[in-house]
């Protein structure tokens, strides 16, 4: 670190000495992407498929007179190479927008977004003349002229710019267009639509499979049919256009780089190899990049680090937030705010830019376009091993992150390679099912005690260590060495208690024993884990709460409480708790003053999502249950709330009026003394669950 530090104050003195002046930053990132020929308004609509609804929808915005008394702003949105130019000239191009409109302009805006150039392009556009003037304030005052009682499409194509005073300044002649003036914007990033104050956003899908397959054809077999000797190669260029995943950037350039290749072996070739590499004559990656060029660096690594999950694999937010705050990635920017909220803002700002994308068969989970995926690789392939699919010769000392998909039997053998990784930070097993599984299920998968024993002696810089739905009946002892582990996973394992020296990790943030069936008790020590911050042992034997609870004051996920009748855990360890997501407050019975309910504080957990409170199943009827329930009233902010086994005769208050709003999922389980229950006009949202047994 001395050395490093003592390079960079030289480094820095020589820029002195030479009179280097920092650049902005944008235009460093210029710096840093590969050329792009800049886009014209001319389109070859005999070469475009399946747009023909986003089409429509576009037009129909465009003519709408929804806006006419405002210039509104229409974005389309969406991935690199997914054809939103293509959309955008397909609409700029079409009879009825010409039609509506006494002016069109084109502006390529790309990466930098200059405000006296865009101006001076949209002016020379319009003038059809080259102008000289590089005063943006003449300039301004010639385009407002020009715009004047004249209503204007304005198509700004590949924007970047997510400064809204740069979007102010460049849209200040604008505003003196007629009314009904329109602007349509392409762009990567969500955040550059809502910049830009656009009044409607078309988020751009990948193409279906039969137009993917007819856009392939166009490009990869002459006058785009298949016939003649060429018809013994659908059945691979079907393969390979699937494999595009509808993206029409990949299924041209494939297509045109296989236009030449008549050979079954270089087509099979193809299918086989990563075409997108940086040896390919494809232009697929280069274009992606730019992507990945214009994230800011903490941002970079955090998108990098996911080219850990194997293609088509649906990640969890929270799983992604919590790997990222293990390997330190959360905390070099925005000091002020808790890691956690840094991490919902770099996962939130990489789906904006259309990095990530919300699954289509599981809303609550994302997934990364294939060639997304690629781009992650290539960029972090150096660190980041993926067994199944990497070459082990890539694999070095330089590895840090090592992912797999689980198989019934896993030998010693098979992580032999490993081993040469000394530095090893990420140990995780995955299951391209694992992501669906909400209870217990019977498959059992096995591992080699040998690597169980391994790990912990071979890898003492492990940050993420993962042996979720393996067959293991015990930790060894040696857990305890892993003194830099921050995130464990043992969920599904078949142990019965955990070994003492894991209260020695200090570090752990993050432990997982959701389905642990056999587990009875955690440590006694369990309170020397101090920056613990996520525990979930839901499905366990567990009925007692580690003592000292409220020393755990890094604690945010807490997956159950359980009220004890020694007492010797009070559950007013749960009022300093900042706690998020869900938790379930069990055998509510054991409470001996309702002031204790009160004394958790319950309506300060702004961040409390879903909410269980459970009696024992064989409750009896008591006024005590109601005084206890009434204590217990939730923060506004919540959305599912569950009670089960409540032995009151009537509905706390809070239930009874209007105070949960955001409510959208109620269950009022086994309540059977109550008398009445909550009226569904009080909850506007419950649509999804309102359910009494």
């Amino acid at each position: 670190m001395r050395i490093v530090l003592e390079n960079l104050e030289y480094l820095s003195s020589q820029k002195d000495i030479f009179r280097l002046n920092e650049r902005d930053s944008g235009a460093r990132v210029r710096s840093a992407m590969p050329d792009r020929v800049p886009t014209t308004s001319l389109v070859d609509e005999d070469g475009t498929y399946g747009r023909d609804d986003d089409k429509k929808t576009i037009i129909e915005w465009l003519l709408s007179e929804k806006y006419d008394n405002q210039l509104s702003v229409i974005s389309i949105v969406g991935m690199g190479g997914l054809g939103k130019t293509t959309l955008a000239q397909l609409v700029y191009n079409d009879r009825r927008v010409m039609d509506e409109f006494n002016l069109k302009v084109w502006v390529c805006v790309s990466d930098e977004f200059d405000v006296l150039r865009v101006t001076k392009t949209i002016y020379e556009a319009i003038t059809i003349s080259k102008d000289d003037t590089n005063d943006l304030n003449m300039l301004q005052i010639k385009l407002k002229q020009k715009l004047a009682q004249k209503r204007f499409l304005l198509v700004l194509d590949d924007i970047w710019n997510e400064n809204f005073m740069l979007w102010e300044a460049l849209q200040l002649p604008l505003n003196h267009g007629a009314p009904g003036s329109k602007i349509l914007l392409t762009t990567r990033s969500g955040k550059v639509a809502s910049t830009m104050h656009s009044t409607e956003i078309l988020s751009l899908m990948p193409l279906l499979e039969g137009d993917s397959w007819s856009l392939f054809s166009r490009y990869a077999f002459h006058d785009g049919n298949v016939h003649g000797s060429t018809s013994d190669l659908e059945e691979i260029g079907r393969k390979i256009s699937k494999k595009c995943k509808g993206l029409p950037l990949a299924l041209k350039a494939i297509g045109s780089l296989l236009y030449t290749e008549l050979s079954h072996e270089q087509w099979n070739g193809i299918l086989k190899s990563e075409i997108w590499e940086e040896n390919s004559d494809s232009k697929i990656l280069p274009a992606l990049r730019l992507s990945y060029c214009c994230l800011p660096s903490h941002l970079k690594r955090c998108f990098a680090y996911c080219s850990i999950f194997p293609k088509d694999y649906a990640f969890d937010k929270e799983h992604v937030i919590q790997l990222w705050m293990a390997e330190n990635f959360l905390t070099c920017a925005h000091q002020s705010k808790d890691a956690r909220e840094v991490g919902e803002q770099f996962f939130h700002d990489l789906l904006l830019r259309s990095l990530f994308q919300q699954s289509t068969v599981d809303e609550t989970h994302f997934v990364m376009h294939d060639l997304i995926n690629d781009l992650a690789k290539v960029e972090y392939g150096k660190f980041c091993h993926r067994l199944e699919v990497d070459d082990v010769n890539n694999l070095a000392k330089m590895t840090r992150h090592v992912s797999f998909l689980r198989n019934d039997f896993d030998p010693s053998e098979r992580f032999e390679i490993i081993y040469q990784a000394d530095k090893l930070r990420t140990f995780l097993p995955l299951s391209m099912q694992g992501h669906r599984r909400t209870s217990y299920t019977s498959v059992l998968n096995f591992i080699s005690s040998r690597i169980i024993h391994n790990l912990p002696s071979k890898f003492i810089c492990m940050r993420v260590l993962s042996l979720a739905d393996y067959f293991i009946m015990q930790l060894p002892e040696s857990i305890g060495n892993l003194k830099h582990l921050r995130y464990l996973d043992l969920s599904g394992t078949k142990i019965r208690k955990l070994p003492d020296p894991i209260c020695q990790l200090h570090h752990l943030q993050t432990l997982k024993l959701w389905r642990c069936c056999l587990l009875e008790k955690l440590p006694m020590d369990f309170h020397k884990l101090m920056n613990l911050r996520h525990l979930d042992f839901r499905e366990t034997q567990v009925r007692e709460m580690p003592k000292q609870l409220d020393q755990l004051k890094n604690l945010q996920v807490l997956s159950s409480f359980i009220v004890d009748k020694s007492r010797e855990t009070s559950i007013k360890h749960l009022e300093g708790l900042n706690l998020y997501g869900s938790i379930s407050i069990l055998e509510l019975q054991n409470i001996v003053s309702p002031s204790d309910a009160l004394a958790v504080n319950l309506r300060s957990k702004i961040h409390l999502k879903e909410l269980t409170l459970g009696w024992c199943i064989d409750n009896e009827k008591s006024q005590h249950d109601k005084d206890v329930l009434e204590y217990f009233q939730p923060h506004q902010n919540l959305k599912k709330l569950s009670i089960g086994n409540y032995g009151g005769i009537e509905i706390p208050t809070w239930l009874a009026d209007h105070s949960l709003s955001n409510i959208v999922s109620l269950e009022l389980r086994n309540c059977k003394y109550c008398m009445s229950l909550p009226s569904l006009g009080h909850f506007p949202q419950v649509i999804v669950n309102y359910r009494v047994s």
